[in-house]
């Protein structure tokens, strides 16, 4: 397959993740505002840290805290082993945010 069919791969991969942490926390939250607020700000913050670690090398240490570490282009089109498991590791994340939404979800009782 080629490297450009896998970075497609990866990339879907990530948008789950940001996906299933917006749901997960929609689930979780009673609110819209307070849901709007974290499903919209966390990743919004990842992507200013991750901003933020490519600027010096005095906050490189910041691109291993976010998520968005998870998915490196130039690993995948280098055909780098552990760019595949980094993937696999998306997918996971987000369905395991979205099964835990859909079990919070379910146990909810929900105000009419």
């Amino acid at each position: 397959m080629s490297s450009y069919l896998y970075l497609n791969i990866g990339l879907l991969g990530l948008h789950l993740l940001i996906n299933g942490f917006g749901f997960l926390v929609s689930c979780v939250c009673n609110e819209a505002r307070t849901a709007y607020f974290w499903s919209i700000g966390v990743p919004l913050a990842a992507f200013l840290i991750q901003m933020l670690a490519k600027q010096s090398e005095e906050y490189a240490f910041l691109k291993y805290v976010t998520f968005l570490s998870l998915f490196s282009p130039e690993n995948i089109l280098a055909g780098k082993e552990n760019s595949f498991w980094l993937t696999i590791l998306l997918f996971l994340l987000a369905f395991i945010f979205y099964g835990i939404g859909q079990i919070i979800f379910s146990r909810r009782n929900l105000p009419l």
